[in-house]
């Protein structure tokens, strides 16, 4: 930045001689999440590992990926290429949730959950939680958490922990019992 030496003060004294002088902004902004299905992590095979990976422009190029293991604590620092893509292998078990986090260069940083894990064949594990196993066509089934199943058992439907209750009221009968 140069300031020039016509510039007067509020008396009409000029400033005499330039004023220059250098800054650098500072980057602050965070990195954009991740789109939808943008990045994949595999069931955990039975040494326990889940491959982490992700398409161009997942990461930012000079920055890093951490992928945390929200159960162990376990931290892995996988390192983008120069696309943004990334891959890697990260301890896992199957009832673990892990968290993404997207760092730049000047360690500003976005911090997502991972989605289910998931293999290519679309096999996914559905836990004590529940989840949702998605086909072709856009058919999709969401399987009832333990507690939910419980209850559909103490309203006299039959189910098993962790399964879709079967046998519950219909929607005209709960519409009804409203």
């Amino acid at each position: 930045v140069t300031v020039a030496a016509t510039v007067r003060d509020l008396g009409g004294r000029p400033m005499g001689t330039p004023f220059v002088s250098q800054f650098t902004a500072v980057n602050v902004t965070p990195p954009s999440p991740p789109p939808a299905g943008a990045v994949n992590a595999t069931i955990p095979d039975a040494s326990g590992k889940t491959t982490v990976s992700a398409t161009q422009g997942t990461a930012v190029p000079g920055g890093t990926v951490q992928i945390k293991n929200l159960v162990s604590g376990a931290i892995t620092a996988l390192t983008p290429n120069a696309d943004g893509s990334f891959n890697g292998q990260v301890t896992a078990s199957r009832v673990d949730k892990l968290e993404l986090t997207i760092v730049d260069a000047d360690g500003n940083k976005t911090t997502v959950p991972l989605p289910a894990f998931k293999n290519a064949d679309g096999s996914v594990v559905v836990g004590a939680a529940g989840g949702r196993v998605e086909g072709p066509g856009g058919v999709a089934v969401d399987v009832t958490s333990n507690r939910e199943a419980e209850q559909a058992l103490r309203r006299g439907s039959t189910a098993e922990p962790g399964r879709r209750a079967v046998g519950s009221r219909s929607q005209a009968e709960r519409a009804g019992a409203s």
